[in-house]
């Protein structure tokens, strides 16, 4: 099996914590949304960290502003992640 038909089997990567808080994961939450998630709450679009509801309590609105497409959320998992190592002072929001 190659590389790429490993990454296309997966349906969660692990990024470690990322702030000394949110224990970071992009998780496979339909086809083709991912989501950044740490267990409770899902990173979403704004930069904020929101509660992650119940799957029969998500709004259309909430999967608009918590979901990306795959290589979109590990980018994005990435900036956060060269943010905080580089010192950024920016506190993540709950």
């Amino acid at each position: 099996m190659t590389n790429d038909e490993l990454l296309a089997k997966a349906d969660r990567f692990h990024f470690g914590k990322i702030d000394g808080q949110h224990d970071v994961w992009v998780v496979q939450r339909g086809d083709d949304k991912w989501a950044i998630w740490d267990g409770a709450f899902v990173f979403a679009r704004d930069g904020e960290w929101e509660e992650e509801p119940f799957p029969s309590s998500r709004t259309d609105e909430f999967i608009e502003r918590t979901r990306y497409v795959r290589d979109e959320a590990i980018s994005k998992v990435y900036e956060l992640l060269a943010g905080y190592t580089a010192g950024d002072d920016k506190e993540a929001k709950r």
